[in-house]
């Protein structure tokens, strides 16, 4: 293929647990968000921060997923959030479907 010269691309998923903020006007840290439509914030463990570095996207899982399925593009790097900044991080998510 590319007699070792590059990568090949693969997909995989795994499952976290995330607190998703659905509503714009309870981002934690972020300022004014210019453009809420269609934005999530989630909430995690810093140990978390390496998986979701290497995430792309986000499938929710949420109780209608039968019938809308929530895609989510990351938009922001994770970053250290709350009062004990060494526990929890942040990231903003865009919705993509």
């Amino acid at each position: 293929m590319c007699n070792g010269t590059g990568k090949r691309s693969s997909e995989s998923s795994e499952n976290l647990n995330l607190m998703i903020i659905w509503d714009y006007k309870e981002f934690i840290g972020v300022g004014t968000v210019n453009n809420p439509e269609g934005m999530i914030q989630t909430i995690t463990f810093i140990a978390n921060t390496p998986k979701l570095k290497r995430a792309d996207e986000l499938l929710a899982a949420t109780n209608i997923g039968d019938y809308v399925r929530h895609r989510f593009q990351r938009i922001s790097e994770p970053e250290p959030c709350g009062l004990e900044g060494d526990k929890f991080i942040s990231v903003l998510w865009k919705r993509i479907g």
